[in-house]
């Protein structure tokens, strides 16, 4: 083994390990050769941020140049995974607000067609509660509705403690 002097070596979480004395493309050399700047590992490559690609200097293990880029990465990601989730629930608050609006009493019979003209959507529902006559009821939050004759429906408000299987409909 070669004897390296002390200001060539660091003590790091990993051990001792061994500066660079090249000059690396970014202008950073060994403090051994009289530079100011920080030194390099000799088997450590550039990072970069990963959000927007600049150098970064500082901690080993830092990913991001600033707290914008690290929020951004972060925001970004999310975005991308809960857009489905995000539309499923724009449809869910629609169809709440069409069933609000069309039976503000809490009970009324309505044609289908009253409910598609407004952007009403069946295929989205929060969950289903079948009756002792076995009729599924079928629910955007506390609203829901009821196909009672072909093409006509009986929308219905529950009224009480969302949590109580007992709770009464209107």
């Amino acid at each position: 083994m070669r004897d390296v002097s002390i200001a060539q070596t660091r003590l790091t979480w990993r051990g001792w390990q061994r500066f660079s004395t090249q000059v690396r493309p970014n202008g950073w050399v060994c403090p051994a050769l009289g530079s100011v700047s920080q030194p390099v590992l000799a088997d450590q490559a550039p990072r970069h941020c990963l959000y927007c690609g600049e150098a970064l200097r500082g901690r080993a293990d830092k990913k991001y140049c600033s707290a914008e880029c690290r929020n951004g990465f972060h925001n970004h990601h999310a975005s991308r995974n809960d857009a489905f989730m995000r539309e499923v629930n724009k449809a869910l608050r629609k169809n709440r607000r069409i069933l609000a609006e069309l039976a503000p009493e809490g009970k009324a019979n309505v044609h289908e067609d009253r409910l598609v003209d407004r952007g009403f959507s069946f295929k989205y529902h929060t969950h289903v509660r079948r009756t002792k006559e076995g009729r599924e009821y079928r629910f955007c939050y506390e609203y829901g509705y009821l196909e009672f004759k072909p093409r006509w429906y009986v929308l219905v408000r529950r009224d009480g403690d969302r949590s109580d299987p007992r709770a009464k409909i209107t």
